[in-house]
């Protein structure tokens, strides 16, 4: 028996949904640990980490990063989702010799930073410490942004509610 490109992308995708699964079930949708956030003037800096999202993929930050604020005068939040990329594109084999197949041979993670005016997890569950998943991959909300007397500032509240898988008493 000879093992095929299928066969090994299978393997792989079996394990993959398996790891998925496990941080669905066991950890929810939750920062994980890191990605602390603080504002300087128009700029928000992103610590490294690693937070889940309702698919269970693992967004992992793992070096310092930064966005611009945008242009809103009211609440908005921070969300952080992941992201993959085909990467070493090669020739792909084809029976029809006339065309020139391009395939991709691996997979880069990655993250992308957003800003949106409502909370992603706002129509999800908290139960025993962590969101309970919706199965869908979206991004998570990571801060809270809000004007204070004519001052934006980052809700600390809300930090702390996701630091510990936003457990509401």
């Amino acid at each position: 028996m000879i093992l095929s490109a299928e066969d090994f992308q299978a393997e792989q995708q079996y394990h993959d949904n398996k790891r998925r699964m496990h941080n669905r079930c066991l950890h929810g949708c939750r920062v994980a640990c890191g990605l602390e956030v603080d504002l300087h003037k128009n700029t928000v800096y992103i610590e490294p980490g690693m937070a889940l999202d309702c698919h269970g993929n693992e967004i992992v930050v793992s070096g310092p990063a930064e966005i611009s604020l945008p242009s809103r005068k009211s609440r908005f939040f921070l969300t952080i989702a992941y992201s993959e990329t085909a990467t070493r594109p090669g020739p792909g084999f084809s029976c029809d010799h006339d065309s020139e197949k391009l395939e991709f041979s691996r997979i880069q993670e990655s993250f992308k930073l957003g800003w949106t005016a409502r909370d992603p997890l706002a129509d999800h569950n908290c139960q025993k410490g962590a969101w309970v998943t919706c199965g869908r991959s979206h991004p998570i909300a990571i801060a809270k942004f809000v004007f204070r007397r004519r001052t934006l500032r980052l809700s600390r509240s809300f930090e702390a509610q996701i630091s510990r898988g936003r457990q509401f008493g």
